[in-house]
C-alpha cells in the first residue's frame, strides 16, 4: 500500500481534552483546520467525506443528509497551499470556510457532530491524524 500525505489538520477547542466522544459531542465552539500539502479534486473530497461520514457516523447518512448534501455542493477543488475550516459555534451552527471565505454555515447541531467524527471517529482517514488530533 502506497500512502500519500494530502493535508495537514489541527483541533482546535476552548478547553483541551484528549476524549474524542466528548469532543464530537460537545455544544462548545470547536474547529477543524484542514491545510493541503497536495491537490485534490471535488469528485475525490466528496468520496472521502461519505465514505467517512459512513465509517464513523453512518447515522448522518440519514439524518444530516440534507446538510451534507449542501456541504458537498459547496466543496471545491483544492490545491496545495488551500485551507478547509470547519468551525462549530453554539448557536450558530457550523461554518465551512476555504482560504478566508466563508462557503457555508449549517445550523443544525447534528452536522457538527457527523463532521468532527470524520477525523475522531473510530475509523479516522488514518489512525495517526486521530493521535495527532488529540495530542497523544
Amino acid at each position: 500500500m502506497f500512502m500519500v500525505k494530502v493535508y495537514v489538520a489541527g483541533l482546535y477547542l476552548e478547553q483541551k481534552s484528549s476524549d474524542a466522544d466528548a469532543i464530537i459531542k460537545t455544544n462548545t465552539r470547536k474547529r477543524i483546520v484542514m491545510q493541503f500539502i497536495h491537490g485534490v479534486s471535488k469528485d475525490q473530497l466528496v468520496d472521502s467525506f461519505t465514505e467517512s461520514f459512513t465509517n464513523n457516523s453512518p447515522d448522518a447518512t440519514n439524518n444530516v443528509k440534507a446538510d451534507t448534501d449542501l456541504l458537498f455542493g459547496v466543496l471545491e477543488s483544492v490545491k496545495s497551499g488551500d485551507q478547509m475550516v470547519f468551525t462549530f459555534v453554539p448557536g450558530a451552527g457550523t461554518t465551512f470556510t476555504v482560504n478566508g471565505h466563508d462557503k457555508l454555515t449549517i445550523a443544525d447541531p447534528a452536522l457538527s457532530s457527523a463532521l468532527f467524527s470524520v477525523w475522531l471517529g473510530p475509523k479516522p482517514p488514518t489512525a495517526s491524524v486521530k493521535k495527532g488530533l488529540l495530542g497523544q
